[in-house]
């Protein structure tokens, strides 16, 4: 229901002279006129007294556009308001899952992007195809701290690429998305009702990574796939 804060100055004024009883003359009276009117507009008509029937019947009518008007913004509004919280649920949820307050969020939002998501831009990068971009960047860091850590342990060549292989293949990525629980932080395109692919999940772990290198560096991300279990 309408405030009578709300109603506009010229409704007020019409109010006034049309609707409002003589002795109604100061702001104070009005204001409590008309408080007790809308209070007994929501009534049944049989419990409005005769002297206030024509006021409430005309004020209803006279306030129905405006209230048209307001729900329609109320509608417009919530969705971006609940985007908002959504996006900092996720990622808050994010930060958490990988241990790292990130100084440049939007890198890690970047990474939780499915291609179509309702986010085409973010700090002046393009994100036509989601977090793929992201992701590439994170499967070479990922590739390379695998082979420093097979060069370390003397591993050969065909070692490492076998090693390489088996560490950072689709489905295992997948499986250690899931079970981090970064599935649930990734904004998802609405046009697919919520699913989300399982090469997205992949890219996201990739992505992920590549988020943290960019932000606290290598180390950090060598910190960040050994908490996600990766190696």
């Amino acid at each position: 229901m309408l405030r009578p804060a709300w109603v506009p100055t010229g409704l007020r004024s019409h109010l006034s002279r049309r609707c409002m009883p003589l002795e109604y003359r100061t702001r104070q009276s009005f204001e409590a006129s008309l408080s007790m009117i809308y209070r007994r507009v929501g009534s049944s008509p049989a419990s409005v007294p005769p002297r206030c029937l024509a006021s409430t019947t005309h004020i209803k009518t006279a306030l129905l556009p405006l209230n048209k008007q307001l729900e329609a913004t109320h509608q417009q509004l919530l969705p971006d308001a609940e985007d908002a919280v959504d996006t900092a649920t996720k990622i808050s949820r994010a930060q958490q899952i990988l241990n790292h307050e990130f100084q440049n969020e939007e890198l890690l939002w970047e990474a939780l992007q499915t291609p179509g998501s309702n986010v085409p831009m973010l700090g002046g990068r393009a994100l036509t195809q989601g977090n793929k971009r992201l992701a590439s960047l994170g499967d070479a860091v990922a590739t390379m701290i695998i082979k420093h850590e097979c060069y370390v342990m003397n591993y050969s060549i065909g070692e490492t690429s076998d090693f390489v292989q088996r560490v950072v293949n689709n489905p295992r990525l997948i499986s250690l998305c899931n079970e981090a629980g970064l599935t649930a932080c990734i904004n998802r395109n609405p046009s697919q009702r919520g699913i989300v692919s399982p090469q997205t999940l992949a890219d996201t772990i990739e992505a992920v990574i590549g988020a943290v290198y960019l932000d606290g560096g290598i180390n950090k991300a060598r910190s960040t796939m050994k908490l996600l279990r990766i190696i």
